[in-house]
């Protein structure tokens, strides 16, 4: 079972409380039976599965919150428990769990024994389940029952999506030990994006509680199983599987846990705890680790409410009494590893110590217990892992610090309040000898790290992340395949994402960054906008190439992206924006390419119709430019809002144009192109850049595109493609945004009646 929950006597005593006794319950009129059916075994936590599915057993008039009896034929009986939806009963109580996504209602023991061996089940015992008292328990029901969505795009962030975090607390080493949800199993829709998270954190060995050998090949043949990373992990001995239910009482869990945190001290760090979601067992286990490490209670605590932040956006502020009751949770952690009473004073129990006495019950010695002890409070000493602040390139702009020697680079790091030179490991090399530079590809200036440095090299980097709250005026809906949809996508970094030559494009210039194969706006870009005003400028200041300066410029002079995090420039962003209309999960394979041919690519793939036979419109002539339809010219590439009828254009583009004090950097913005400013759509960018987007307007106006500009190209891969909307088009328009006019097209995307 997943969803483990709170201990529903707080949940009961906060309504009885507040509700006084409000709540009206009615036993049945007619009696609601399931009548006789069989059991099955849930072989995952061992539990007595009812022979029905939830909605078959709740259309026969059970509900969540109801009070049923249970009574086997092996003379078992169950009087007046709880049907939840999920585990919203004191630790060691018995309910009938109807928890979504699973196939079968069940009766199960909240962090108890498996109920399958417990109530002496077998393949031919029948179970007869009867309402007792409808609504009884509808009010903790009502309260406790949570879900989470599986739709990446209502994350902050990845980390918040797969919960994944570095453990800290007490004397736990720094960026050695992390936990998440599972990065195999995608029941829930995670695992490609936490598997990714596991690289990027350089993990080398998980404790991957939830599944067995035959859970794991299930997981690895299943359709769209991407996790390579971590099964090559798997294939190399860093993974160590151990198939537990949440029953961390259980002398099994025990003696499995303690093995698995010795055995854990012979690999190397950085090392993953996680199971299903990264919650109950992983949140114990986690629990366990901190208390050996000396944390404090309220460390402890910390550490564990973050997956209710991150799942539902509970805190202490935003929902007391929910914080409250899931705090239950953790103290029974608590009252397990000290072998006390529910209800004893926390702030009297020596946590420490009732971590080494649950190891012992696991039948460690005190010896086994210091070697995990010092391998938890201690930095690996084979991989010296360091804070730093990265602060870029050695000789940044120098002639000699160019595209064709930058496997000899030199990197400069902040550590410890002094600059040091180190060199990175450039990756690993394709059939050709090309470096793949994965860790180049992960270093923005002015970021903090920890760094693991091998014989002056840097060989992995973590970052530290910072929030950056942002939620862009207009959101897209990731994967939704239609015009409108990739219209909206692509306001999303409208107003807030610069203009950076080789933004989206990765470190080597050769395809897309890990900000344009990610879901949503790159908080990158945001804090780089934030950091700059008018005055930023993409290459030299005033566009004055005789005030050039390399040495300081965010230009690519060396032919390598050092900037390639901070913003975007034409054909990033929209690789940008088909990626997240195409795709529904982060660092896939990207769509950034060169900005003269992107129509023509897109044509290539079958998406639509392309053609050279293109002229700026009048409004008569026939060429308008349609809602959605790209135009690539040589050296640019931009999208189309549509075509007034004063012949003028309204699109969307990423463009260096000038700031109000004559500085080009610009960046993603709507303009228009026409003749004059007086031209329909100058009109309409101006006015709702002016109305939606405030403070880039007050930095840059409006740009007037040229016509003679762009719609002229040479040679044969620049040209205009028009989306293929079609029943077997790629994207579809039920909203018919490709007959809109731009006013239209406006007042549709800013939902604007």
């Amino acid at each position: 079972m997943a969803r483990r929950f709170v201990a529903a006597l707080v949940a009961a005593l906060i309504f009885a409380t507040v509700l006084g006794g409000c709540v009206k319950t009615e036993k049945p009129k007619d009696t609601v039976t399931a009548g006789q059916i069989g059991v099955l075994k849930d072989e995952d936590s061992g539990d007595v599965f009812f022979d029905i599915t939830i909605d078959g057993f709740n259309a026969l008039g059970f509900d969540f919150g109801d009070s049923v009896n249970v009574s086997f034929d092996n003379g078992r009986e169950l009087k007046d428990i709880p049907y939840y939806s999920g585990y919203y009963v004191p630790v060691g109580e018995t309910l009938v769990l109807g928890s979504p996504g699973y196939p079968h209602v069940a009766v199960s023991i909240n962090y108890g024994a498996a109920t399958w061996e417990e109530f002496g089940m077998k393949d031919d015992t029948k179970v007869t389940v009867t309402l007792n008292e409808k609504g009884k328990y509808k009010a903790t029901e009502e309260f406790c029952a949570l879900d989470y969505s599986d739709d990446r795009a209502s994350f902050k962030s990845d980390e918040m999506f797969a919960n994944f975090r570095e453990m800290k607390g007490g004397n736990i080493a720094a960026a050695k030990f992390y936990r998440s949800a599972s990065p195999c199993d995608n029941r829930r829709g995670r695992a490609s994006i936490t598997n990714a998270l596991t690289e990027a954190a350089g993990i080398k060995f998980a404790l991957n509680l939830s599944d067995n050998e035959t859970k794991y090949t299930a997981h690895t043949e299943a359709e769209g199983f991407d996790s390579v990373y971590y099964d090559n992990l798997y294939k190399n001995g860093g993974v160590l599987l151990l198939g537990l239910n949440a029953n961390y009482r259980s002398d099994d869990f025990v003696r499995t846990v303690s093995g698995a945190l010795l055995e854990m001290t012979s690999h190397g760090g950085p090392c993953l705890i996680h199971c299903v979601e990264g919650k109950d067992r992983t949140g114990f286990v986690c629990a366990l680790m901190l208390a050996l490490s000396g944390a404090s209670s309220e460390e402890i605590v910390d550490d564990y409410m973050i997956t209710y932040y991150n799942y539902f956006g509970i805190t202490k502020e935003s929902a007391p009494d929910m914080y409250n009751a899931i705090l239950r949770d953790v103290y029974s952690f608590f009252y397990c590893m000290c072998g006390v009473d529910k209800d004893a004073d926390i702030g009297a129990l020596d946590l420490k110590q009732g971590a080494k006495n649950y190891l012992k019950r696991g039948g460690l010695t005190d010896e086994e217990i210091k070697t995990i002890e010092d391998y938890l409070v201690k930095a690996d000493e084979a991989e010296c892992r360091i804070e730093a602040v990265y602060i870029g390139v050695k000789d940044y702009g120098a002639p000699e610090t160019n595209k064709d020697n930058k496997n000899d680079f030199s990197y400069r790091f902040m550590i410890g309040g002094e600059e040091q030179i180190l060199k990175i490991d450039n990756g690993t090399k394709d059939a050709d000898g090309n470096s793949d530079y994965p860790i180049q590809n992960a270093l923005k200036e002015g970021y903090t790290y920890y760094i693991t440095v091998e014989d002056g090299k840097v060989v992995s980097v973590s970052e530290q992340k910072e929030d950056v709250v942002f939620t862009p005026l207009i959101n897209g809906t990731p994967g939704l395949k239609t015009l409108g949809n990739f219209l909206k996508t692509a306001l999303e970094p409208v107003g807030t994402t610069l203009y950076v030559y080789g933004g989206g494009w990765d470190w080597q210039d050769e395809g897309a960054s890990v900000q344009a194969r990610s879901i949503g706006v790159s908080p990158d870009w945001v804090r780089f906008f934030n950091a700059n005003d008018e005055n930023y400028t993409f290459k030299e200041k005033n566009g004055d190439p005789e005030l050039a300066d390399p040495t300081t410029s965010y230009y690519a002079y060396g032919g390598y992206n050092e900037y390639y995090y901070a913003g975007l420039d034409c054909s990033g962003y929209l690789g940008w924006v088909i990626y997240n209309t195409m795709e529904t999960e982060s660092l896939k394979e990207g769509y950034v390419g060169g900005s003269t041919g992107f129509a023509k690519r897109l044509y290539g793939k079958g998406w639509g119709i392309w053609t050279q036979d293109i002229a700026f419109p009048n409004g008569k002539n026939g060429y308008e430019m349609k809602p959605g339809d790209i135009m690539s010219i040589n050296g640019h590439v931009w999208t189309s809002l549509g075509t007034c009828s004063d012949g003028s254009v309204v699109l969307v583009h990423s463009s260096p144009s000038k700031s109000r004090t004559g500085q080009p950097g610009a960046g993603v913005m709507i303009s228009a192109i026409g003749t004059s400013t007086d031209c329909e759509a100058y009109v309409l960018a101006d006015k709702y850049m002016a109305k939606y987007y405030p403070e880039w307007y007050e930095r840059y106006p409006i740009y007037l595109c040229s016509p003679e500009v762009y719609f002229t190209f040479t040679g044969e891969n620049a040209g205009r493609f028009s989306w293929d909307v079609s029943d077997s088009g790629i994207l579809k328009d039920p909203d018919g945004v490709q007959k809109m006019t731009p006013e239209e097209v406006l007042k549709f995307l800013f939902d604007e009646k």
